[in-house]
Formats: C-alpha cells, structure tokens, sequence
C-alpha cells in the first residue's frame, strides 16, 4: 500500500477516534477505557432516545410486521441459548425511521466505536440474551406508538449495556493481591488488545 493512502486511513480513523495524532510520531491507536466508553454511550443514548421518539409515529406498520416476525423467531433460538442474532437491527432500525437526517449523521460520527463496544460488551456473560429481551422491548413500544415509551426503553438498554461494560472494567482493575494484581493486568491488556487488533484490521 502506497503511503498516500495509508495517510488518508490513519486521518480518517483519528477522525472517527480510533486513533489519536502523536506529534512527530503520527498515529496512534486508541485503547478502550472506562471514560471513553462513558462519553461515546452517553452521547449515543442523548441520540438513540431522540431517534427512537421520533420514530415511534414514523415507522412503517409493514415493516414493524417483518421485524415481530423476525424477533419471535430469534426468540426460540435465544431460549435455546443461540445467541448468534439478538435483534441488533432494531438501533438501524430507529434511525432509519425517525426522519431525522441530521440526527443519522451524528450517529455517524461514533457508529463504528457504537459497534467497536458492542463487541466488547457481548463478551460479558448473559449479555447477549440480555440485550435481546430489551431490543424486544424497544420494538414492543414502537408497535404501541409510544413515543415516551420508545425512548424510555431505548435509553435503558444503552444505559444497561454501559453499566455492564464500565463493570467489566471494575472487576478486571480490583484486586487486593500480587497474583490478582497481574490477572487483572494480563486481563485488561487483552481487551486493550482486542480493540487494537479490531482497529488495525481496518488499515490493513
């Protein structure tokens, strides 16, 4: 790859925040930490629970149709401990809907670490399942045509999933003992490396 375009990457994913500039050293990648998950889900619950408002009037009745026939389908196969698909869609879903263009732009701007914790936070036990069972409920008030109840329950799945990760974070950082001490070390370095090893897959 010529440097022209590795050039164009490595701003393009400072931009996006997935990198951080280094003076006289250019790019380097940014690791997940307790702070940077607050702010990038604090800002995509402001917005996700706007989207979900407005969307509660706005999508289609077919498509909610579709999405029901789809989510009793995933239900099965998430009670059966199949957690390949837990809804996700649904989020896509909001903003598809809402009619509000500026509003799917800023989305924009943090979509790609949106997806970057979302696959940290699937790593938690019973996450997963979790997370189906509030998407279910967010497709429950949009069915209903509540606008308050659609922000309520999208806000609250983004605030669950922020709870879980910032304690994911707790427990890999507490540790009375040595041994404790370089688990949790060894235990933070992997996830500080599987964010490294997600963003720099993007360059290659």
């Amino acid at each position: 790859m010529s440097r022209t375009p590795l050039q164009e990457t490595s701003r393009q994913l400072v931009y996006e925040g997935f990198a951080e500039h280094v003076p006289h050293c250019g790019a380097r990648v940014v690791v997940s930490t307790r702070e940077l998950v607050r702010e990038v889900l604090v800002v995509r619950e402001a917005l996700e629970g706007i989207a979900a408002r407005e969307a509660a009037s706005r999508t289609d009745r077919t498509q909610l149709a579709a999405l029901r026939r789809r989510f009793d389908e995933l239900r099965i196969a998430v009670l059966h401990s199949d957690l390949a698909e837990v809804g996700d869609e649904i989020h896509q879903t909001l903003f598809d809907s809402c009619g509000n263009k500026q509003l799917s732009r800023l989305i924009e701007v943090y979509w790609g670490k949106v997806e970057w914790f979302q696959r940290l936070a699937s790593k938690i036990p019973r996450r997963r399942s979790r997370a189906f069972f509030e998407h279910d409920g967010i497709l429950r008030a949009l069915e209903a045509r509540d606008p308050v109840w659609a922000e309520n329950e999208a806000r609250a799945h983004i605030r669950n999933t922020l709870r879980e990760l910032l304690g994911s974070f707790v427990q890999t950082e507490a540790s009375p003992s040595k041994g404790g001490k370089r688990k949790a070390e060894a235990a933070h370095d992997a996830t500080a490396k599987s964010g490294r090893d997600e963003i720099q897959a993007q360059v290659t």
